[in-house]
């Protein structure tokens, strides 16, 4: 429960860390018409924990579709989803050999300068893809983790 707890508490300044590049520039943007840019950025690991790896990709806007997650078997989709920058931080605690993932979107325009996290409930972890387009529709940014399970229905950890 502890490391879970760090995983989550970890998800949090990372995030700050994404959006706080994108509200400088939302805010030049309001002042000197500079576009937002989705580029490569550096990521500091929080304390006891290491960054194993950044991936930075920018999501043209249209339908987001969410695969099935076990135990869920439909496929969800979302349309009107706007551009976004998607973050994914890997993060590992050194000798544990765990490895837990944030996810990161930030709206590419219309960023209303909110956040918002996302997580399960109960023993699930993270957010799939619903919460998040949803959020970038609402023109937050928006953040989870899988706290470095797998499935909803991997409890190893509890």
């Amino acid at each position: 429960m502890k490391r879970l707890l760090i995983i989550f508490a970890a998800g949090v300044p990372l995030a700050a860390a994404a959006c706080l590049p994108a509200a400088a520039s939302a805010g030049t943007a309001r002042s000197a018409a500079v576009p937002f840019t989705c580029s490569s950025i550096s990521v500091n690991a929080p304390a006891g924990t290491t960054v194993e790896s950044v991936t930075v990709v920018s999501r043209e806007a249209g339908t987001v579709t969410v695969p099935p997650v076990p135990p869920f078997t439909d496929v969800v989709e979302i349309p009107d989803v706007p551009a976004y920058c998607d973050v994914t931080v890997t993060l590992s605690h050194p000798g544990v050999g765990d490895h837990a993932k944030v996810r990161i979107w930030l709206p590419e325009t219309g960023w209303t300068g909110r956040f918002q996290a996302l997580g399960g409930s109960a023993f699930a972890a993270g957010d799939y893809g619903a919460g998040l387009a949803g959020a970038i529709k609402s023109g937050y940014a928006a953040a989870t983790t899988d706290a470095g399970v797998g499935t909803y229905l991997d409890t190893g950890w509890a």
